[in-house]
This record gives C-alpha cells, structure tokens and sequence, in this order.
C-alpha cells in the first residue's frame, strides 16, 4: 500500500487541523480528487480520493457510534497493512475512540492479553485467521461486544453468529447517519487526549501500553515530514505493521 504526502502541517492549537482526522477532513474539503492512497488488488492498483478515505472514515467512526462505542472506548484493529486498517484508524480516533492496534501476527494468547488489557469493545479483525483467533478467546473478554471482519472469504458460517459481521456491514450502518456528525465530533476532539495505544514488544515481559495523545502524533508527523521534507509530489510505502508508532506516523 502506498500513501501520498502533502505538505508538512504545524497547526495551531484548538484548530480542527490539530487532530489527525481534522486534516484528514481538511484535505477532503481542499483536494477531494487527489489521489491519498493506492492498495494493489489482483495486481492492479487501485486508487483512494482524499474524499473517498474521508468519507470512508467517517462511515465507520460512525458505524462504531450505532454499535454503541463512546468516547474514550477502545477498539481494536488486527489486521496486516491495507487501506481498512487506516479507515478504521481514522474513523476510531474521530469520534473520540481509542484506537488500539495488534500485530498480526500475534497468537490467540497475545491476542486476549491485549483485548483484555485494553478493554477493547470492538475489534476489527482481517480475515478468517485473525477472526478465528478473537472467538477462541471471547468467552475471557466481559468487555468485548462486537467482531469485525474485513475479508469474509471462508467465513460464511461464522457470520451467523450474533457477535460478528462485516467491515462493509459496518460502513453501511454508518452511512445512515449524518456524515455532519462526524465532522462535529472532529471538530469537539481535544488534542490533549488519548488518540491512540500503542503497545510494546513485550521482550522484557508483558506488553506495555503507551497512550499517545493527538497532539502528539500531529506535533511528530510534522517533524517527520520536515525532516524527510515531504510534499504532495511524494509517496510514501507501507511495509511495517500499522500498529508499529513509525509506520503510523509515516504513513498515517
């Protein structure tokens, strides 16, 4: 997956663009039809509007809203790199959520630690493997609600069960609601709180949670970019796990 820069950004305080999905909806409103990402499909690649990524966003921020998360909940994305991951990112983050992401590799023990760590509501899982692993463990999770499957190849007969249902099912849901309400809640977010959990390797024992407030990853994406001087002529490759800080603040 590749990502398009745009110009490095130091925005004020209290301004919506002080948020990662405030520029996010900024850039939709100045460039709706520049390309944001591209993802190869089949080997071809397929291309995502600044408009698109936006709108995308806002329907499963607000999907999430209809499944009853609020402000401050965690959500949990399992998943490899793909235009999802970051849909989801950004539209957990807008509406005052806490995005929380696992390796994908992580096995079913990790994966119930840091559900239950975190006291996730909803995770986002890829596919049938990713899937199979959160309802191994859900018994042992009291705070877990919902599973969202990205990829539901193979999972025809586990989509019957009443905790889990499809990324589309879920952008759908929140494409009855107003995409104004997510734009509010952009606009309400405080950059002082926690935007996202990043968690450690766990090498020196149990993986650690770090909290990283919006204003700290705008304040770092900046400084990423001045230092790589990054502009809207250049791409950016997606190749470490989105749930590493460097990757998310390279490509995110």
């Amino acid at each position: 997956m590749t990502t398009v820069a745009e110009a490095p950004v130091h925005p004020p305080a209290g301004s919506a663009a002080a948020t990662l999905p405030g520029l996010l909806l900024q850039h939709a409103e100045e460039h709706p039809k520049r390309v944001a990402l591209r993802a190869k499909k089949l080997g071809r690649w397929r291309e995502y509007t600044w408009e698109e990524y936006a709108n995308r966003a806002a329907n499963v921020g607000l999907g999430l809203l209809e499944l009853g998360v609020q402000p401050g909940d965690r959500v949990a994305i399992h998943s490899e790199n793909r235009p999802a991951w970051i849909l989801a990112d950004l539209g957990v983050q807008g509406i005052g959520a806490v995005a929380v992401g696992i390796y994908p590799t992580s096995p079913a023990a990790e994966v119930h630690y840091l559900l239950e760590h975190s006291e996730s509501v909803v995770v986002i899982a890829e596919d049938e493997e990713q899937l199979d692993k959160a309802l191994e463990v859900r018994e042992k999770l009291p705070h877990l609600r919902k599973i969202v499957v990205v990829d539901a190849r193979g999972c025809r007969g586990k989509l019957d069960d009443p905790m889990v249902m499809t990324f589309a099912e879920l952008e759908e849901l929140g494409s009855r609601r107003s995409a104004d309400e997510f734009a509010e809640r952009v606009r309400t977010l405080n950059p002082g709180d926690c935007a996202i959990i990043v968690y450690t390797s766990g090498t020196t024992g149990p993986p650690k949670g770090a909290m990283i407030s919006q204003a700290n990853m705008v304040a770092a994406a900046a400084t990423f970019s001045t230092a790589f001087e990054a502009g809207p002529s250049d791409e950016c490759l997606s190749y470490l796990p989105l749930c590493h800080i460097a990757e998310r603040l390279g490509s995110v």
